[in-house]
Parts: C-alpha cells; structure tokens; sequence
C-alpha cells in the first residue's frame, strides 16, 4: 500500500505486479543523462523476494520534497538476499549495484509524512493481529474444558480475557483516531500516529503473553495459528519506528510545539494509561 501510494504519487505509470518499499537514504545515487543509478544495501526489507519492484526514498537533497525512484527487482544489478522474519515472512537484504531506476520523481510530501503512514499502517496490522488473537483465545477458552466446566466460567480465566480484550479495544481506538486524523489532514495527525503507535507497539507484550497463557501448550505448536499472529505482532513491532522512538517524537511534540498533554491524553487517544506495559 505505501510502495504503490508513493510510487503513483509521483506521477510514475502503473507498474504491474506487487511492489515493497525501503528507505534509501545511505545510498549513492549517480545522475547522467537523464539516467539515475543506485548502488548500496538495503536491509531488511520486508517481502523483496516475493515482489515485483522496489519503490525506494532516495536520501534528501536541496528539495524538501521526498524523491522517490523505483527499480525492478528481477534486474540483473539487483540482488536480492534471502531472509525471512520470526513468523517466516519474507525480510531480505536488497543490494544494487548500479541499478537503473525505472521512475525518478518527487512527492508532494515529507518525510515525516511518510514516516507516519508507514507506522500506522502497522500500527494497524498489529491491532488487528491482536483482535485475532483475542478471538481466538475466547473461543479455546469456551471450548476447552477444565474440571467438568469450560475454562472460560472460571474467574480468574474471564478477568485475564477481559484484560485482553480491553487492550485490544484501546489499540483499536488509537488507530481509529489516528486513521481519522490523517484521512482528513488535521494538523494534530502526528500527535495522533505517535500515540497510536506507543499504544499498539507497547501492548503487544500483553497482548501475546495473555493469548499464550490461556492457551497453554496448544498455543506454542507450528501447527495452531496463535504463534503466527503473536510473532507477527512482535515482528512489526518496531518497522517504521519502535514504541520508544515514537513515544520520544511525542515528547518532543508537546514541550518542544507548547501541546497540552491533557489534550493529548483525553482527545480521542486517551487510553495509554489503561494499556499495561
């Protein structure tokens, strides 16, 4: 989704196939003739084995406008070094080696811009990762029973899946007030990605041992899905920035741009301190 906005809002043709995206701001870029080349390493970008072409952030010049350059990843100058997250998704390393981009072009936005995009699009990948976690643990915990009775009638069972769902439910709410403030272009929408990615990142934990704990042993095998949505959390969990690096942005909002912190816990993301850490 980012890799095709990014790419389209530079004015580039439709490209066919599926593409990914990666920060190219150590890269070395060589203009000649009309040409751009790239040479250097990308690391860790997610699904290159798989995808078509590489919309890549070329490092910042003059214009504060974000360039952006796209190349083809079945190029004879690209090299693409197999490599996989906890969960098995493809995570590789891209090398270039003097590599032809396809569409050079700026966007109209910043980086900060796409920065936020790119965290709340995980920010909502890990909410919903967490909601089919929650699901889930309702469902073993009301079909599994435990000394004549399912697990789920027993107290300390429903105050843990009330905990979770809880958790699940803030997460929910940090992205939807987030999701509503970028759509609409507030100018508090950077207030609104950072808290909803402190939130969602720094619930994961809770989150992930909570749907472990009430699924016992079950929960750990290959062949049950609790441990795809739980190491998926844990694998997004600090792409495009970690709960610490966003929680520093934050900071830097409210003493260094005179925000009011209550403002910024009770207008529509006000659920971090019911999110256990």
């Amino acid at each position: 989704m980012l890799a095709g906005w990014l790419a389209s809002e530079t004015g580039a043709e439709r490209l066919a196939g599926t593409g990914t995206i990666a920060l190219g701001t150590s890269l070395a870029v060589e203009r000649s003739d009309g040409e751009v080349r790239l040479s250097g390493r990308l690391d860790a970008v997610p699904w290159a084995s798989a995808a078509d072409w590489l919309t890549i952030i070329l490092p910042p010049t003059s214009s504060s406008l974000v360039e952006v350059a796209t190349v083809n990843l079945r190029d004879d100058a690209v090299d693409v070094q197999d490599g996989s997250d906890i969960v098995g998704a493809p995570l590789c390393d891209v090398v270039l080696a003097n590599a032809l981009s396809q569409n050079v072009g700026h966007n109209e936005t910043s980086i900060d811009h796409v920065r936020q995009r790119g965290a709340l699009l995980y920010a909502a990948a890990m909410t919903a990762a967490a909601r089919a976690v929650v699901d889930a643990t309702v469902l073993h915990t009301s079909d599994r029973s435990q000394f004549g009775r399912p697990l789920s009638k027993f107290q300390a069972v429903q105050q843990r899946i009330a905990q979770l769902a809880m958790t699940a439910v803030a997460m929910e709410r940090a992205v939807e007030a987030a999701t509503d403030a970028v759509a609409a272009g507030l100018p508090d929408a950077e207030v609104s990605v950072a808290s909803a990615k402190v939130i969602v990142s720094g619930a994961v934990a809770a989150i992930a041992a909570g749907g472990h704990q009430l699924h016992g042993a079950i929960g750990f095998t290959s062949e049950h899905s609790l441990g795809r949505h739980t190491g998926s959390m844990q694998s997004w969990r600090n792409r495009w920035g970690s709960d610490d690096e966003w929680a520093r942005t934050l900071a830097s909002i409210v003493l260094d741009d005179d925000v009011d912190v209550w403002d910024v816990v009770s207008d529509g993301t006000g659920h971090v301190s019911s999110v256990p850490r």
